[in-house]
């Protein structure tokens, strides 16, 4: 059987951000909550799931103007936004999240870069158009 994989070569995150060279996230955990008791069987722990969180998305590219007036003032202006990264297979993720970090990298011998991390908040949406 052939498989379905295919390049993430394409991938654009909306609002733009830039010339981005990797993407990573969101990724969505389930908490849980210890209901053991003194009745619990066999000795072992139970648990039932808690509240769900949708993480974070990290970006990292090519350190260029329009990321100042993008993600880096989102960050200083507290600024949360509609973000959508597609996929080239269609695959979607829309999410409200907020800048929580932004970092430049100069190397000696490399790209000027910059990484930054979006903290989603509620829930995120992962859909095939």
């Amino acid at each position: 059987m052939a498989s379905s994989g295919v390049a993430a070569f394409g991938t654009t995150v909306s609002p733009s951000a830039g010339e981005i060279t990797s993407i990573s996230g969101p990724g969505i955990s389930t908490g849980e909550i210890d209901i053991t008791n003194h009745s619990s069987s066999d000795d072992f722990r139970e648990f039932v799931a808690g509240l769900m969180d949708g993480g974070e998305f990290s970006i990292e590219g090519n350190l260029t103007a329009d990321i100042v007036t993008g993600i880096y003032a989102d960050l200083i202006s507290r600024t949360s936004k509609s973000y959508t990264i597609t996929f080239p297979n269609s695959l979607t993720w829309t999410f409200t999240g907020f800048p929580k970090s932004f970092e430049t990298s100069a190397p000696v011998d490399g790209k000027l870069g910059f990484s930054a991390t979006i903290r989603v908040s509620g829930k995120p949406t992962l859909a095939s158009t």
